[in-house]
């Protein structure tokens, strides 16, 4: 069964999340397993060296979003264990401020809670 986590990076001027499915490994160790792959993937192969040269050499979840379809990666993640690996990445770079907990009931006398009351 594939299971799900989300990576998050809130800045000023930004709010990026991946949300990543995965199989294969443990929670705790995907992170290593992937980094172990990607490392390998570069080191091993033109199209690894040439993505990883793209990225400035900051090769991260994004760059790894755009590169997962590539045989060769997906047989180092195979070695790592890692049997799934999905990668969806979110970006708005127009901060609200809306967070996730904000309340959606206004705190209003005369709002829905007044009028079930009467």
């Amino acid at each position: 069964m594939n299971r799900r986590m989300i990576l998050s990076r809130v800045s000023q001027d930004e709010t990026t999340f991946a949300v990543i499915e995965f199989s294969g490994v443990e929670r705790r160790d995907l992170k290593q397993a992937v980094q172990r792959a990607v490392t390998a993937w570069v080191k091993h192969g033109e199209a690894g060296r040439q993505a990883f040269a793209n990225s400035s050499e900051d090769f991260n979840v994004g760059d790894l979003a755009n590169e997962l379809s590539d045989p060769a990666l997906q047989a180092e993640l195979k070695k790592q264990g890692v049997t799934h690996l999905a990668v969806d990445c979110y970006c708005d770079d127009l901060p609200t401020r809306w967070e996730i907990d904000d309340l959606l009931v206004l705190n209003d006398p005369s709002g829905p809670a007044a009028e079930s009351a009467s």
